[in-house]
C-alpha cells in the first residue's frame, strides 16, 4: 500500500476485491470488501455442510425453501397433547372445555396429556374442519416463529464467525482492512491464492464449530417470537363458530345421537385408515371411513377395488350391512363380489 500498489491497482489485481472505504491518511487501514460469487460460495468457505446451506436458504427464503415446521408435525403434536395445547389462552381453554362437555365422555383436563390426546382425537373425528383449522393456524405461527428465531441465530453466528481473524461477514462478502489481508497472506504463506481462497483457508483454521442448524432446529426456537395473541385470536373465532354450530339444532339436529355413534365407530375402527372388507370373497376390496357427518349423522365411506374407487354416505346400520352383508349393495363394476 505504501507506494507499492494504490487503491485502483489493488482492485484491478483481483475482481473479488473492492476498496469499500479508502483511508488516505493510512492506506493500510483502508476497508476492503472481498466479494464471493454468491452466498452459497461464502457459506461453503466458512465450512458449512450442504444440509446447513439448505437450511440457510429455507430460513432466508421461506416462500421458496419449504417449511421449517409443517402441518403434519403440527397435527401429530396436537393429537399427542403438545403443540397448540401449550399456547391456548385461558378463554380458549374454557371454550374447549365447553365443547368437551358435549362431545367428550370425560372432563377435559388441559394439564393432562392423556386427556388432551383423547379430546384431540375426538375433535378430529367429529369436527375435522375445525381440527384442521387449528392445526394449520398453529403450524403457520410456529413456522413463522422458527424462521424468525433461526434467522437471528444464523445471522449472529455468521457475523461473529471471523472476529478472531478480523474478517467480518456481510451478505455475500467479507470485510477487512488491507493490512489484515496482506497479513493473512504473510501468515499463511499462500501468496498465489486469490483473496476468496485465502479467506476460506483462514476460516478453515479456526477452532470454531458453527452450523448444525438443521440437526438442532428445536434449539433455535424461541417462544418470545411466537405470536400467541394472533394465534389465539384465530382459534377463538374457530371455536366460537363451532360452539354456535353445535347448539344450532337446525344444522346438527342429531348431535347427541351423532356423538354416541362416533363413540361406537371409533372404538372399533380407525377413521382414515383402509381395511379389508370382512365378507369380500375376492379379498380385493378395501374400505375406509373417510369422515363422520354431524349434520346428517352419516358415515362417509370410501370403497376401492383395484384401481376403481367409490364414495358413499351410509347410516350406521347400513355401514355394518356393507361390512357383513355386502350382497345387499350394488356398486356396478367396482363392487362385483
Amino acid at each position: 500500500m505504501r507506494g507499492k500498489i494504490d487503491r485502483f491497482g489493488l482492485e484491478r489485481s483481483d475482481r473479488s476485491v473492492e476498496v469499500k472505504k479508502y483511508n488516505s491518511a493510512s492506506p493500510a487501514q483502508s476497508e476492503l470488501k472481498i466479494k464471493f460469487d454468491n452466498d452459497e460460495e461464502l457459506l461453503k468457505a466458512v465450512g458449512l455442510n450442504q444440509d446447513d446451506i439448505s437450511f440457510y436458504y429455507q430460513v432466508k427464503n421461506p416462500h421458496h425453501g419449504g417449511e421449517v415446521y409443517d402441518g403434519y408435525t403440527a397435527e401429530d403434536d396436537f393429537i399427542q397433547g403438545y403443540g397448540p395445547w401449550y399456547y391456548f389462552d385461558f378463554d380458549n381453554e374454557e371454550k374447549l372445555e365447553q365443547i368437551a362437555k358435549i362431545i367428550y365422555p370425560e372432563q377435559l383436563n388441559t394439564e393432562d396429556e392423556t386427556s388432551k390426546e383423547k379430546f384431540s382425537r375426538k375433535l378430529k373425528n367429529l369436527f375435522p374442519k375445525v381440527f384442521n383449522e387449528i392445526v394449520n393456524e398453529y403450524a403457520g405461527y410456529r413456522n413463522d416463529e422458527m424462521i424468525t428465531s433461526s434467522e437471528k441465530i444464523i445471522d449472529d453466528e455468521l457475523a461473529n464467525f471471523g472476529d478472531d481473524l478480523d474478517l467480518r461477514i456481510v451478505g455475500e462478502s467479507v470485510i477487512t482492512s488491507a493490512a489484515n489481508l496482506f497479513g493473512l497472506y504473510a501468515k499463511l504463506g499462500l501468496l498465489d491464492y486469490p483473496p476468496t481462497k485465502l479467506v476460506e483457508a483462514a476460516f478453515q483454521g479456526l477452532d470454531y464449530d458453527m452450523g448444525r442448524w438443521s440437526e438442532n432446529v428445536w434449539e433455535l426456537s424461541d417462544d418470545k417470537n411466537f405470536d400467541k395473541e394472533g394465534f389465539n385470536s384465530q382459534v377463538s373465532r374457530d371455536l366460537d363458530e363451532l360452539i354456535d354450530e353445535i347448539y344450532d339444532t337446525d344444522k346438527f339436529p342429531y348431535i347427541k345421537d351423532f356423538v354416541e355413534m362416533e363413540k361406537r365407530i371409533s372404538s372399533k375402527f380407525k377413521i382414515g385408515k383402509w381395511f379389508p372388507l370382512p365378507k369380500d370373497k375376492s379379498k380385493q376390496t378395501e374400505v375406509k371411513i373417510k369422515t363422520l357427518e354431524p349434520e346428517t349423522n352419516k358415515i362417509v365411506v370410501s370403497i376401492r377395488k383395484g384401481l376403481k374407487m367409490k364414495e358413499v354416505k351410509l347410516s350406521e346400520q347400513n355401514f355394518y350391512n356393507l361390512l357383513y352383508q355386502p350382497e345387499l349393495f350394488q356398486f356396478g363394476e367396482l363392487y362385483n363380489l
